[in-house]
């Protein structure tokens, strides 16, 4: 037999081993369709990948070769680089031609491919470039003071699910630019952190949800209206001296974060050997297009969006897009004071010369400008000017499957200074979780876990753990999505579950979708963390028609308590009931009925020691407009009535009342202990229940979810089969089939054909024209007989119409009823109608046995079999 307490612990349990269990490695389950010896590509370093991966994979031949257009741009830009390099011998060398995955040089311009993909997550950079930080595993430059001297294109980057920051950067350029985006790869140097990749001494971007209130389920708490009025105390506090207060809060926390930044860089500028000299590669959005107010940085690692007068970023080098490629000539000035004008050739220096002429706001000289790019088959766009070849990587695409795993073996991990976040892909997790936060102090403990999850059964949203403080124990926090069933049976529309282990059990559920309208159950165990036993139980109940908004039950602490005998029960469910202890007070609290007198209106009804002969009911009604005291009224069993009035004058009911109002209040009693029993009993089975979903969670699908809810092979079968069943009886049918067999003539010796009548032949001239002519005959005859009864119903409608109204004629002076006129009007509107039905019916019926008519002759005319009428 389970206790209260023995469900508690069970499902405490169930929570720490299936709600909490660690995902499987990430390595062994590949989201892509390439590996080495069972390795995925973004297991592997980039070197790995190019000598493993690169060789055995196939690439268009653009990826293999180059067209005369890019050897003659690869050669204008040699020699830019070399005039760069005369000038500029002291700075740093430029990326204009690196090495694609297949060992080609190709202009870095053109390894950017412009591509919407249909993904509406995608569409916006505040959620495309953290995707593309998700989904693509970033890795270090393995020289951090060189450009690498292999770029990889989008499409690869894509199917190995790795990149270094070039990499990342041209995949993100690429999408921005689809999306609609003024783009662009920034070239320069960021700080160890930025290109490491280490957000350890980061604080974690991820917001707990608030979700402490009660979203609406409770109705707002209404003030009791009285003629007194208390005037409000007036505000001593200036204005003044609050807004300077909060200038100063402001003033402080910004210096607080200056300091720390200052800090930061500092520690880094003792500890980085290389500070100032790691070369990183992110993405400039510039103003104007997609309503984009201010210029700002995306870190392709990260998805973050950045300032342009961030820490992270020491100095730009160059920048790049589809379009053209420019150098940076402010040298020695620091990001946030440099100017992103490009069209200032004396800032920045352009190698192609055609782009810079055309305005970004004229979209005609754009339009000409990418017509030619296209039209172009020379290199040359125009007589002296050299355009920019066009991009030479496939079309990006992402399949459903692809984009649905999200990040690489399905799992992301990322370790901030007061957080791990963990991140799973939908349908991944055994439990259907898909992100987990865990919060750490300073000392790198764990003061709290918050687990998210979707698509699951039991509409399970949200868990949250707190850890033992001095102030409470172990805390799980569960939240529930509307819908919930128990056993798909009833609705049980569980909202919130908090569970403090030996203290409390608080249930929160949606009310409106409830029958007893419950919105909150809260039970309170003894301080001898006995969960068997409870303290009290209380409920809060919200729009019934009772008007009940409050019921609670006190228990005496263990072993003192008095048992309940039921009398006339089974001796098992006698032991049962003796198993439960006696409340030793129950209370109900009722909301104000304006229809009843304030004096009558119970507004709190409490039971001591119910169904024991020393128990009392006390009742409490509600305060009377501009009262400060109510009445109330004290029955003791077995003793008279204790009743006081706020009224001095009033006279006390006479003892029939007070009779029966005690024995109503006895059926009271009976019922408030009824519904407690039910209430203990229910919340048994939802923590039985949930118990066994956290044993074995179910997934659910949305309709929208074209992958997951494709037919089977089998299914697929079966359907093919019916669909080509259909076309061979389709082909069987044959219109002709028994005016052949009755008008063709048998061939000679008086045997019958053996052909079918639907197959191919040829009949002679006097046998077609004998089908034909029985055809068309039918099909006139029963155009006609049709005819005749929409004609004959007509005729029916008409004749008892007219002989209604000949008797109401002469019956006419003898009916004073207005009952009969009223049956004859609406007899006539009914018959009228009927009449104008049948008449459209009639008139289109003659309109279309014409058309069918011509129809089937032009049929019979091209039929094959018919052709000698023709010939």
């Amino acid at each position: 037999q389970s206790t209260w307490g023995h469900f508690l612990s069970v499902y405490f349990f169930s929570l720490m081993t299936y709600g909490m269990n660690d995902s499987n490695d990430g390595s062994a389950r590949n989201t892509t369709e390439l590996d080495d010896d069972g390795i995925p590509p973004y297991s592997m370093s980039k070197s790995e990948r190019l000598s493993k991966l690169a060789k055995v994979m196939t690439f268009p031949l653009s990826y293999t070769t180059n067209t005369p257009k890019e050897d003659l741009c690869l050669e204008y830009v040699e020699h830019f680089r070399g005039q760069y390099v005369q000038l500029f011998s002291a700075r740093p060398q430029l990326m204009l031609s690196p090495l694609n995955e297949c060992g080609v040089k190709k202009f870095i311009c053109t390894f950017a491919r412009p591509t919407e993909l249909p993904y509406g997550e995608l569409y916006d950079y505040h959620t495309c470039a953290p995707y593309v930080a998700q989904h693509v595993t970033y890795e270090p430059l393995e020289d951090p003071e060189r450009l690498p001297s292999v770029v990889v294109s989008p499409t690869t980057t894509l199917a190995w699910q790795a990149g270094d920051c070039f990499d990342l950067s041209v995949l993100l350029l690429s999408l921005l630019l689809g999306d609609g985006y003024d783009a662009y790869c920034v070239i320069g140097y960021g700080t160890r952190e930025v290109t490491q990749n280490d957000q350890s001494r980061t604080r974690c971007p991820e917001e707990i949800p608030d979700e402490t209130g009660d979203q609406g389920q409770s109705k707002k708490k209404v003030e009791r209206k009285t003629k007194y009025t208390l005037r409000k105390r007036p505000d001593l506090q200036s204005k003044f001296q609050k807004e300077l207060e909060e200038k100063k809060r402001l003033e402080r926390e910004e210096a607080l974060k200056a300091e720390e930044a200052e800090d930061l860089a500092a520690a880094e500028v003792v500890d980085d050997e290389l500070h100032d000299r790691r070369v990183h590669c992110w993405v400039l959005i510039q103003a104007g297009k997609r309503d984009v107010q201010q210029p700002f940085f995306l870190e392709p690692s990260t998805g973050v969006r950045l300032p342009l007068n961030t820490p992270a970023y020491r100095g730009i080098e160059s920048l790049f897009n589809h379009t053209n490629y420019w150098v940076n000539m402010q040298e020695g000035r620091p990001i946030e004071e440099m100017s992103f004008d490009l069209k200032d050739s004396a800032r920045w220096e352009y190698i192609f010369l055609g782009d810079a002429e055309v305005d970004d706001e004229d979209t005609e000289a754009q339009d000409r400008k990418a017509l030619e790019t296209l039209t172009s088959d020379h290199g040359e766009a125009g007589d002296q000017i050299l355009d920019l070849p066009s991009s030479w990587v496939a079309a990006l695409e992402l399949t459903r499957q692809q984009y649905e795993n999200r990040y690489p073996g399905l799992g992301k991990c990322v370790q901030y200074r007061d957080a791990m976040l963990e991140l799973f892909a939908p349908y991944s997790e055994s439990d259907s979780k898909v992100k987990r936060l865990t919060l750490v102090d300073d000392f790198g403990n764990q003061y709290e876990t918050h687990t998210f999850f979707s698509f699951r059964t039991d509409k399970l949203r949200r868990r949250s753990v707190y850890a033992p403080t001095a102030d409470h124990g172990t805390v799980t926090h569960e939240w529930f999505d509307e819908g919930r069933r128990r056993e798909q049976t009833s609705m049980e529309a569980l909202r919130e579950n908090i569970l403090e282990e030996g203290k409390y059990q608080e249930m929160r559920f949606y009310w409106k979708a409830r029958l007893d309208g419950l919105a909150n159950r809260i039970e309170l165990f003894h301080q001898n963390e006995d969960t068997t036993n409870p303290k009290k139980v209380m409920e809060t109940f919200v729009a019934r028609e009772d008007r009940l908004i409050y019921r609670s039950a006190t228990y005496d602490p263990p072993n003192t308590g008095v048992v309940i005998s039921v009398p006339f029960a089974s001796p098992a469910a006698a032991r049962q009931e003796d198993s439960k202890p006696n409340p030793k007070k129950m209370t109900e609290k009722f909301d104000r009925n304006p229809a009843v007198p304030a004096d009558r209106d119970v507004a709190k009804r409490t039971f001591y020691s119910p169904q024991l002969p020393e128990g009392q009911i006390r009742i409490i009604y509600h305060y009377a407009d501009g009262k400060i005291t109510r009445p109330s009224r004290i029955y003791s069993k077995g003793n008279p009535v204790t009743i006081e009035h706020v009224d001095p004058f009033a006279k006390d009911p006479k003892p029939a009342v007070l009779t029966e109002e005690l024995r109503q209040l006895f059926l009271k009693e009976k019922e408030c202990l009824a519904c407690i029993r039910d209430s203990e009993k229910e919340a048994k089975e939802i923590l039985q229940q949930r118990v066994k979903e956290e044993k074995e969670v179910g997934f659910v699908t949305t309709v929208y979810d074209t992958l997951r809810n494709k037919p089977k092979e089998d299914e697929q079968a079966e359907l093919k089969r019916r669909q080509e069943e259909q076309q061979r009886a389709q082909k069987k049918k044959d219109y002709l089939a028994p005016y052949i067999e009755q008008h063709v003539r048998p061939p000679p010796g008086g045997r019958p054909s053996t052909r079918p009548p639907g197959a191919d032949l040829r009949l002679s001239k006097e046998d077609a024209q004998k089908v034909k002519e029985a055809c068309l005959k039918d099909l006139k005859e029963r155009l006609i007989q049709r005819a005749h009864i929409m004609q004959n119903r007509l005729d029916e409608e008409k004749e008892k119409l007219a002989r209604k109204q000949s008797n109401f004629q002469k019956n006419q002076e003898q009916i004073d009823n207005a009952k009969e006129h009223e049956e004859y009007i609406r007899f006539c509107e009914d018959a009228m109608w009927r009449i104008h039905i049948l008449e459209k019916r009639l008139e289109r019926h003659q309109d279309q046995s014409l058309q069918k008519y011509s129809e089937l002759d032009a049929k019979l005319r091209a039929d094959e079999r018919l052709k000698s009428l023709t010939s």
